[in-house]
């Protein structure tokens, strides 16, 4: 793993044998998300999870035997849905 820094505009850069390796060029559209305590890259179109409230609509459309999940299981199933159905995108 190579150690990158922050900036004070909140740039990071890229080292350059990851961008010819990825065919990352200047201009490149990057989506940015966070999964648990990673900062996550994707190439393409941004890519967006569902909003609380459209995850809380249809959980309450759902009829369960147990209680609702906690905000931290909603995220951790959201995230893991995220992984699952866009692995193929990540950087």
């Amino acid at each position: 793993m190579i150690t990158t820094r922050l900036s004070s505009k909140g740039q990071v850069v890229i080292p350059k044998h990851m961008r010819d390796q990825l065919g990352l060029e200047a201009g490149a559209v990057l989506s940015v998300g966070v999964d648990n305590d990673a900062i996550v890259l994707h190439r393409g179109k941004a890519l967006r999870l569902p909003t609380e409230d459209e995850v809380n609509t249809v959980a309450a459309c759902l009829k369960v035997g147990g209680p609702m999940p906690t905000p931290a299981q909603e995220e951790a199933a959201l995230s893991a849905f995220f992984r699952a159905t866009h692995s193929d995108t990540l950087i």
